[in-house]
């Protein structure tokens, strides 16, 4: 899980509805600005708390997961490159014959 937008998220939501309540109470602009900066640092507090209990708690099952599948990977990997090396060798492989009245022998093989 990607937690690292959890503390812009609140602290926007909080902006914006401080900006409304605001809006529709005639805050006048200095006092809005004084108002939204204390709201703003106080979610970004709070955003951080939250990003880091998220963080903590399903860190675990995201490190199990990543080990869960780099275990597939790495079975699937070892795998694929047995069936590779069978399929190279017996495609690839060159037997030396030799016939009866040669001295020098045949190359003969599949390909």
């Amino acid at each position: 899980m990607n937690a690292k937008y959890i503390p812009a998220i609140v602290m926007l939501i909080a902006g914006l509805i401080d900006c409304i309540f605001a809006i529709i109470n005639h805050v006048e602009l200095f006092d809005f600005t004084l108002e939204l900066l204390v709201v703003l640092l106080v979610f970004l507090v709070i955003g951080e708390v939250a990003r880091f209990v998220v963080e903590s708690n399903f860190g675990n099952f995201k490190d199990e997961e990543e080990n869960a599948e780099e275990g597939e990977d790495h079975e699937n990997l070892e795998g694929d490159s047995e069936e590779n090396n069978d399929e190279v060798t017996e495609g690839n492989v060159y037997e030396r014959t030799e016939s009866l009245g040669d001295d020098e022998g045949e190359f003969s093989g599949t390909k």
